[in-house]
């Protein structure tokens, strides 16, 4: 397996996209992976190595990952960050690069909107269900 080459100015890069801020603040303490639903359902996916990875250069390694798709976007990981590292942003940041590099091909943005629609659907009948199940006084409301 060939080397990934260094790309020191990568987190510079990065920071344009933060109002100046780098992703360098960060001192792997953890909270952000234990607070992260994506974490607890892929434990291969974690918020501080994307951040090690940012910081060390390795641009190419993080943009051909699969990885960077998982996060959901729900913010919770910078919410709990006691050094206030914007990881929701970041993640958004890798995937505009991503495309914009053509490392995924620009169709495949809109088939992420849509499969989050069908979960966020899926995600509703649920709860929906289940309150029911509990609360059989309330009326279900349909969801798509």
């Amino acid at each position: 397996m060939a080397e990934s080459a260094i790309n020191r100015e990568f987190k510079y890069r990065i920071s344009k996209y933060l109002q100046g801020n780098l992703p360098t603040n960060c001192d792997t303490c953890g909270v952000c992976s234990a607070a992260c639903p994506v974490h607890q359902a892929v434990p291969g996916f974690d918020p501080r190595r994307f951040i090690r990875l940012i910081n060390l250069g390795y641009k190419d390694e993080l943009l051909k990952n699969t990885a960077i798709w998982y996060c959901a976007l729900c913010n919770t990981c910078t919410v709990a960050c006691p050094q206030g590292v914007m990881f929701k942003q970041i993640m958004e940041v890798l995937q505009k690069i991503a495309i914009a590099e053509g490392y995924v091909k620009p169709s495949f943005f809109g088939e992420l909107k849509k499969i989050e629609q069908e979960c966020q659907a899926y995600r509703c009948e649920q709860i929906a269900s289940r309150l029911i199940e509990s609360n059989p006084e309330l009326q279900k409301t349909k969801v798509r």
